[in-house]
Parts: structure tokens; C-alpha cells; sequence
């Protein structure tokens, strides 16, 4: 049953001035359009605005504040903490800059890149904290295929990319000696082993040893040689959906404990 118009009146006239304005306006919307009560909401809504604007511009100076919306109240106050501190100095205060974002993305690409847009730090950055919204190449890179799919989290990745960045390292250690080759006056001397390098090699064995077996080959598939995960049940003779998955999940699990191993994650409690 819709209650009457003039009963609804009475019955908001004690909710202030903007909680009857958004109750109109909720009861309008929820009319027909073209309907006679919408019409009579409208009207009722429009009285209410007129006469609010007339009584604004009409108040006395001295008006009790039983009736005076938030704003005015506000303004009153501002003037009069204006007026107080007007004798005093008041400290310039520096606008806050926010970041920016700069755009570097490349337009010109070659026919078969794969690439996915992501955002570092700007090498060029007159103030600390700007960033520059670049693309990286993903056709070699299951990692960051993955991290630009949302596949894996942040901790995830980092912990990925640290053991890349310290398989490289260990890579870079003594060479073997060829005796086979000609000797050559002034040739390269032999390489000593760097602390950066012996680190590295004792993360990668910590790493190994936790991950056990198969999950070392999977990370070293993966990470190391690039393969996909298609790529590693053909390997395996293991062909369907279900292997892809199975693969997918075993590989986020790897790189969960890489995370709490290089410290990029924390243990559950």
C-alpha cells in the first residue's frame, strides 16, 4: 500500500535537509516513469529545493544553528579561524607530487616477439620512486610468462629470478683446460674462484637438497633451459591436460620453497 504523499512529507520533516533530498530521489527511482506518484515525488522534491534555497537567502545573520547544514557550519568555521590567525605566520607548505608513470613502451617490434608490458623503476629518474611502464620479451621466459599471466605471485617470481641470477654466477666459474689447443703467449689466466661465486654455489646445493630429485630437474627444465610445460611431458611421454597441470602446480610448489629459501617468503604458522 503507498502511503500518501503528504503523510510521507510529515513524516521526514524531522531528518535533516539532505537525508529528505536522497530519500526523495531514492522513492522517485523506484516509481514508474510517467507514473502520477513519480510526478507528485518530483514536485514534492523541487518544493523542497526552492524553498531550502530561499530560506538560505533570506537567513538572518544571528540565526540559530539548530537548522544550518554541515557546509555552513563549516564555512562559519574556516572565517573565523581565518580571522584568528591572520596576525600569525603561517609555513609554505609544498604540494605533494604524486609518481609518475612514464610510458616507454616500444611500438616497433619484430613479427614473432612475445612481449608483456610491466613496470620498474626509471633508470633516467630525476626524483627517487618514478617508474616507466616497459615490455619484456616472454618467448623465451616461461618465469615471466607466467608472472605476466598471474600464474604466480610476486615471491614466487623473485625467488625464480634469484636462482637464475645465481645459477649465472656459478656458471662463470674456472674453465676447464684444454690440452688439445695451441698455446699462446699472453693468453687468459686461470679464474680464480670469487666469494659471489662460492655463495651462489652453496644456495643452488641448499636449493637442490630441499627441492630433492624431481623437483631440481623440473626447476632446471624450467628455469635453466626454458621448456614449457607441454614441453616437459612430451619430454617425460606424458601427453594430455591433466600432465600440464600436474606439471604447473608441481613448478609453483618448487617455487614456493625457492621463495622461503632466498627469503622472498616467509613459513606458515
Amino acid at each position: 500500500m503507498n502511503t500518501p504523499v503528504a503523510v510521507k512529507l510529515i513524516r521526514m520533516k524531522p531528518l535533516p535537509y539532505r537525508h529528505r533530498l536522497a530519500h526523495l530521489r531514492a522513492l522517485i527511482r523506484q516509481q514508474r516513469v510517467g507514473s502520477v506518484r513519480r510526478g507528485q515525488l518530483a514536485a514534492l522534491l523541487h518544493d523542497e529545493m526552492t524553498a531550502q534555497s530561499t530560506h538560505e537567502d533570506h537567513a538572518a545573520p544571528d540565526a540559530p544553528d539548530d537548522n544550518v547544514t554541515g557546509k555552513r557550519r563549516y564555512r562559519r568555521f574556516r572565517l573565523l579561524f581565518k580571522r584568528k590567525q591572520s596576525n600569525m605566520a603561517r609555513a609554505r607548505r609544498n604540494k605533494h607530487k604524486q609518481t609518475k608513470v612514464h610510458d616507454r613502451r616500444s611500438t616497433d617490434l619484430p613479427r614473432n616477439a612475445e612481449v608483456a608490458a610491466v613496470e620498474v623503476d626509471d633508470p633516467l629518474a630525476l626524483e627517487p620512486g618514478e617508474k616507466i611502464v616497459t615490455l619484456r620479451s616472454i618467448r623465451n621466459d616461461p618465469l615471466g610468462r607466467m608472472h605476466s599471466h598471474r600464474q604466480i605471485d610476486e615471491a614466487q617470481y623473485q625467488g625464480g629470478r634469484a636462482f637464475q641470477d645465481d645459477w649465472e654466477k656459478a656458471e662463470r666459474g674456472p674453465q676447464a683446460v684444454d690440452p688439445t689447443r695451441e698455446y699462446v703467449d699472453g693468453g687468459r689466466a686461470r679464474e680464480p674462484i670469487t666469494e659471489r661465486q662460492r655463495k651462489a654455489v652453496l644456495r643452488l646445493n641448499r636449493a637442490e637438497r630441499e627441492l630433492g630429485a624431481d623437483g631440481s630437474a623440473l626447476v632446471h627444465e624450467v628455469l635453466i633451459l626454458g621448456m614449457t610445460m607441454d614441453q616437459l611431458g612430451q619430454r617425460r611421454g606424458l601427453r594430455g591436460q591433466r600432465w600440464i597441470d600436474y606439471f604447473a602446480r608441481r613448478l609453483r610448489e618448487c617455487l614456493d620453497r625457492l621463495a622461503l629459501i632466498y627469503g622472498f617468503a616467509t613459513e606458515r604458522r
